[in-house]
């Protein structure tokens, strides 16, 4: 019974320390500003936290890096096999490329080069990776959520996820920011965990097709709009309708990058 009242005691303060850590950082109402609109050739884009823009290109089998500004700086032939790609760039300069099904991960620079490549047993087709720390890195298997070391290999620390054992890896995305860790699934919800991967929040939503997060909002692609959701108040807010289909895009601070069709948009979040 003890044991019972310390894990509900636990949990609710959690919860308590998640919003205190938001709510006592200024939250404004986000409205767009466009900064770029140009044609590309692409399937996947990300932004990091320096504003740096990457699209993976499965035709042609590339990874390219471009500044803010989108002036190109880096570009790298991706492996064969690997034109489904998955990339995460929460550390611009520990970059993490890999393939569900293929058992192995990719680290790379700032300028795209390989630094490492890591053998990674749990990285099944349904798997997902995403940035921890400088030594650590998060991993959804199918059934279960952890953390696991780049240099030893070990796993330090794991929780059930409680997902459908029949998504697939392209349907789940994880996202590092400061002490939480987002966990999204789509048509289903978003999960936040602490660092300890503790549950602190969970957001139910059956017609999320994509999303993405900043410290305050989460960005939903639903029905080709995308909406604002505030983590404080939970109020929603449409912020951009699509002309054309919206097939990838990336959140990182105060900024939004949307792939409309071969269109490439950039927007300031103010």
């Amino acid at each position: 019974m003890c044991n019972y009242i310390f894990i509900r005691m636990k949990k609710r303060l959690l919860i308590l320390n998640w919003i205190l850590c938001i709510l006592y950082s200024p939250v404004q109402a986000q409205e767009l500003k466009l900064l770029l609109d140009t044609f590309v050739e692409a399937d996947l884009v990300q932004l990091d936290p320096l504003g740096n823009i990457y699209l993976i290109n499965q035709s042609d089998k590339t990874l390219q890096k471009f500044n803010p500004e989108f002036v190109h700086l880096f570009s790298i032939s991706i492996q064969n096999n690997w034109e489904n790609a998955r990339l995460d760039v929460s550390d611009p300069f520990k970059i993490i490329l890999y393939y569900p099904g293929d058992y192995k991960i990719q680290l790379l620079d700032a300028q795209l080069s390989l630094l490492q490549t890591i053998n990674a047993p749990d990285l099944n087709e349904k798997a997902a990776i995403g940035h921890y720390d400088s030594d650590r890195f998060i991993i959804y298997d199918g059934n279960n959520l952890a953390i696991q070391n780049y240099k030893t290999g070990k796993t330090e620390n794991s929780t059930f996820s409680g997902l459908f054992s029949s998504m697939d890896a392209k349907d789940v995305s994880l996202k590092k920011l400061k002490n939480y860790i987002y966990f999204i699934q789509k048509k289903l919800s978003i999960v936040v965990y602490t660092n300890q991967l503790f549950e602190a929040k969970k957001w139910t939503d059956s017609d999320m097709e994509m999303a993405d997060v900043n410290e305050h909002f989460i960005f939903k692609l639903k029905n080709n709009t995308i909406f604002g959701f505030n983590q404080i108040n939970y109020t929603e807010t449409e912020l951009y309708t699509a002309k054309n289909i919206i097939s990838a895009f990336a959140i990182s601070n105060q900024k939004m990058l949307i792939l409309e069709g071969n269109r490439l948009k950039l927007w300031y979040l103010y």
